[in-house]
């Protein structure tokens, strides 16, 4: 500590209840300052940040009766930051859900697409065998919802030679 910062100190004595003594004695071993002193000035220091900043950030306001409405004004101020921020969130979620629904929008041409590819290039089933292909489709459907089921779960593609001749 410099003589200028010494010259600026100035002594107090005061005396305090046992409830306080032992706050400041929990302090200063949270702190874990060699005497009371330094726990006394943080204390000050940061009641003297808080008033400051409450000053500079909240005009008070008086209600009816006269009295000031502090917790009026911090709520209107908290209120005002929350709406700030669910507005940004929901203009970021928003562009995100619109980019969502374009690729869902071309996933649903492609496949559109490949649907009708598909039955360009692929005869009619033809009556008499018409049972049988439904049920053969469905088994082949069964097949491939479980491997859509395993890859989800981690279980990789699976195409080795066994997976292929099924």
């Amino acid at each position: 500590m410099s003589s200028i910062e010494k010259r600026n100190r100035f002594p107090i004595k005061f005396r305090v209840d046992a409830e306080t003594y032992d706050y400041l004695l929990l302090e200063q071993r949270a702190l874990r300052e060699r005497t009371l002193a330094p726990v006394i000035r943080r204390i000050i220091g940061e009641r003297r940040a808080l008033q400051e900043e409450l000053a500079s950030t909240i005009s008070v306001t008086e209600g009816k009766d006269g009295t000031r409405r502090i917790i009026h004004t911090l709520l209107s101020a908290m209120e005002e930051r929350m709406v700030r921020t669910i507005e940004q969130r929901a203009n970021h979620l928003g562009s995100r859900l619109d980019r969502l629904f374009e690729k869902t929008e071309l996933g649903n041409i492609l496949t559109y697409q490949a649907y009708f590819g598909f039955l360009l290039h692929t005869p009619e089933v033809l009556d008499e065998i018409r049972a049988e292909a439904i049920q053969s489709a469905r088994q082949r459907l069964e097949k491939y919802d479980q491997k859509v089921v395993s890859i989800a779960r981690g279980g990789g593609l699976g195409l080795d030679d066994e997976d292929l001749l099924q």
